[in-house]
């Protein structure tokens, strides 16, 4: 540390190219990968699918990634993408009613963890009645 104080980093604020240069290229490095020779940034894998419209062709969109992670040269192992940290974003599984209310999420974790113990119960009772009887 050079002894000055520095200012938490608004995440929110971070492009996606902020989020590859600040965080997971040095994670990249840190796992071990070398990234001269085992790490590609920004690259396109494929040329695009090919449309077939009677007797003329063309491509789509080319796939791109934001980091390819090679075990050894032309032997891709790995595609990693980046996204932005924006944590207000609507995760586009979700299909609503959700809530990221902890008080809400934990009650409802102990009501099925409370179902479950008496599932549970119930089944060893009955396992019990079945032994006694054969």
């Amino acid at each position: 540390m050079d002894g000055h104080p520095t200012a938490p980093i608004n995440k929110k604020a971070l492009t996606e190219r902020d989020i590859c240069t600040k965080f997971i290229t040095p994670a990249i490095s840190c796992a071990g990968w070398d990234v001269l020779t085992q790490v590609r940034e920004e690259v396109s894998f494929t040329k695009g699918r090919v449309i077939v419209k009677g007797k003329t062709t063309t491509r789509g969109e080319p796939k791109r990634a934001d980091y390819i992670l090679y075990y050894k040269p032309n032997i891709p192992i790995a595609v990693i993408e980046a996204a932005d940290f924006n944590l207000d974003r609507k995760n586009p599984h979700d299909a609503g009613g959700a809530t990221d209310d902890p008080e809400l999420l934990i009650a409802e974790y102990e009501q099925a963890v409370a179902a479950a113990a008496e599932i549970r119960s119930k089944l060893k009772a009955e396992l019990a009645a079945a032994l006694e009887r054969a």
